[in-house]
């Protein structure tokens, strides 16, 4: 039995899996959207970054979600400070690190540490303010 003639037929190639996108979620919207995988990245940029963790499930949230979106919108070109999302309805890595066990919860990070903890009511009086406080004086309320 002769084998068949395959000369200058090149194997095919394998299709490249690609590979998850390291960078966030970039939509119109003023909102970042973070996973596990691009959330040390994320938090690491030189501007301040608010994530807001959430659990789709919670439904302070679920409240507390336009509120942010809104705030998010109204800022955007007036902050320094990044607004972000981190959904932790299934658990994860970034979740347990940072010590999230209640929902909604806030943390401002800068050049990839943690700053501080958003302990205001939540609404856009005090989204705003805590925004304004510590964006180096380049906020607005």
């Amino acid at each position: 039995m002769s084998k068949p003639d395959t000369s200058g037929i090149t194997p095919s190639q394998p299709e490249s899996i690609p590979s998850k996108p390291s960078a966030p979620i970039q939509t119109d919207s003023p909102v970042l959207t973070l996973d596990n995988d691009n959330f040390k990245t994320s938090i690491g940029s030189q501007e301040p970054t608010l994530v807001f963790f959430f659990a789709s499930w919670c439904g302070s949230c679920v409240k507390f979600k336009p509120i942010y979106f809104d705030v998010a919108k109204e800022l955007a070109g007036k902050s320094p400070i990044r607004f972000a999302l981190y959904d932790c309805s299934s658990g994860g890595e970034i979740a347990e690190e940072y010590g999230i066990s209640r929902f909604p919860s806030l943390k401002l990070f800068r050049s990839g540490k943690f700053e501080r903890d958003f302990e205001g009511k939540r609404n856009p009086e005090d989204l705003k303010t805590f925004v304004a406080k510590f964006s180096n004086g380049k906020g607005v309320v």
